[in-house]
């Protein structure tokens, strides 16, 4: 069980699904439904009709993004440390997947519920540039889908480290 401190009631219990089924609390309709900071946890939500589900904008720490699900990127825009993207599943008909711009953030996009997966028909799947640094990870138990569409986009002077042990179609 993941558990938030709150200034008004003290720790509460974030939702909880395993794996992808079940019902989970939805967030709809914005341009960035979580803009997000540094040493955050964001676990068990539906996020869902947006141009960018979470926003990290240069933030830096630890960051853990678990068991979502959205239709919508996620993007990293400058900033450095630890990302972990686990049982996190996006499912985009009109945006690209994950980006990454600029920074020195690791970011590992894998899972504990059967894996992440990233499913795209426009745009990118994973896109990487603006001379980012960091090591980006998608392990076996990740699934990278482009259907009609272009899967990887590497540009702007990079220099980090990038594998991908994933299955990619």
């Amino acid at each position: 069980q993941h558990q938030l401190m709150t200034d008004q009631f003290g720790l509460i219990n974030l939702p909880e699904v395993n794996g992808i089924a079940g019902a989970r609390p939805v967030i709809q309709n914005g341009t960035n439904l979580i803009t997000a900071a540094g040493n955050s946890e964001i676990s068990n939500f539906n996020l869902l009709q947006t141009n960018r589900a979470i926003y990290f904008n240069n933030v830096n720490g630890v960051v853990d993004v678990n068991r979502l699900m959205t239709d919508a990127a996620i993007e990293v825009n400058g900033g450095s440390g630890d990302f972990t993207f686990s049982d996190v599943h996006i499912d985009s008909s009109f945006t690209d997947g994950l980006r990454i711009n600029g920074g020195s953030a690791n970011v590992t996009f894998s899972g504990i519920y059967g894996g992440s997966s990233i499913s795209v028909s426009d745009g990118y799947a994973v896109v990487v540039q603006g001379s980012h640094s960091g090591t980006v990870l998608f392990p076996t138990d990740s699934v990278i889908t482009a259907t009609d569409t272009e899967g990887f986009l590497f540009l702007g002077g990079l220099s980090g480290n990038y594998i991908f042990n994933s299955t990619n179609t």
